[in-house]
């Protein structure tokens, strides 16, 4: 019997921080397997800041609004791990995905067989989310398992 899965959908955000110490708590009760998802808005929407390509371009440098997208993805992740180990959980998998947030979220639930997505009520969305819906009432509205937002 495998263990349950519990995916953590992490922004850096103060809501997904308080989901993550809310899922580790969890699994450390139910021996879950942790999952840390950051999913990277799709970056051909994103153009990188005037400034910066202006330096790139002076220092004969190369750097995408990928590269700094995954970078800050990296260091999400990163603190995410580091909350996780304080409830002393060791084994916490990080994933990043590339693409529309919400959908990514439940593809990879569906691709692990989650047991329980837990992500924050308020992300960092932008003003689109206002206007066409949270990522987690998305998440919520399209999961194969259960959601829990926490706030």
């Amino acid at each position: 019997m495998k263990s349950p899965t519990i995916l953590v959908a992490v922004d850096g955000s103060e809501h997904s921080d308080k989901a993550v110490e809310f899922a580790a708590e969890l699994a450390g009760h139910r021996g879950a397997e942790i999952v840390l998802l950051h999913v990277v808005p799709d970056p051909s929407i994103y153009a990188v800041p005037h400034g910066l390509e202006e330096y790139t371009r002076l220092e004969k440098a190369h750097i995408t609004q990928h590269d700094l997208m995954m970078s800050a993805a990296g260091r999400i992740l990163d603190e995410a791990v580091h909350r996780v180990e304080k409830h002393d959980i060791h084994t916490a998998i990080t994933r990043v995905e590339v693409g529309q947030p919400a959908n990514r979220i439940v593809e990879v639930a569906r691709e692990l067989d989650a047991d329980m997505i837990v992500l924050g009520s308020r992300g960092l969305g932008n003003i689109g989310s206002l206007l066409l819906g949270s990522t987690s009432q998305k998440v919520a509205h399209l999961a194969p398992c259960t959601v829990v937002t926490v706030r």
